[in-house]
């Protein structure tokens, strides 16, 4: 199996970096892309672990940083939106690979974000999802404690486990049309 650094250009002009996983087999049996949640990048152990062993079940697994993740992501940018349009260009360069039919497999946040991609997009063959929040829209209640909810308003940003976040994953998500459910 070899494993190929890649990179692409999502819709906004940002460069995002995956690792490509090839299968031994000249024609991959199909494609799966994987997608990490909040706080992680495409180095965390289980999309490593899945990625190789995806490739050596004859899959081409791509593991990548959504724009706001990794070592030239800004976290305090991070948005739904924002994500499902750099898995519009991860899709695509995939498409582009000829993998044949591809799955999106995400973990968390990134769970959601395939989710909300392939409820829009019939050319996704399969979505599975680790953890992934069913409510996004809970997020401040789940997480942050009141005193963090009210700064979050008043100042435009609160810090959670160390990380700022702006306002602007939550207005956006309440301005998403991801919101209604869509059918096929």
């Amino acid at each position: 199996m070899r494993e190929e650094n890649v990179s692409f250009v999502n819709r906004r002009g940002q460069a995002l970096s995956g690792v490509l996983h090839h299968p031994e087999a000249s024609t991959p049996r199909g494609g799966v892309i994987l997608c990490h949640g909040m706080e992680s990048d495409k180095e965390s152990d289980k999309l490593v672990l899945l990625s190789r062993e995806l490739a050596r079940r004859g899959l081409l697994a791509l593991r990548f940083d959504f724009a706001c993740a990794g070592k030239s992501g800004k976290f305090e940018e991070i948005t739904y939106s924002g994500e499902v349009e750099d898995l519009q260009a991860v899709f695509a360069f995939m498409h582009d690979r000829q993998a044949g039919k591809i799955a999106i497999l995400g973990s968390s946040m990134g769970g959601t974000v395939a989710l909300l991609f392939a409820a829009q997009h019939t050319g996704v063959a399969t979505v599975v999802t680790i953890a992934a929040p069913v409510h996004p829209e809970r997020f401040a209640s789940r997480l942050l404690m009141p005193a963090q909810v009210r700064e979050w308003r008043e100042t435009g940003y609160t810090s959670i486990m160390g990380c700022v976040l702006t306002c602007l994953y939550w207005t956006i998500w309440k301005r998403s049309t991801y919101r209604r459910p869509r059918r096929r």
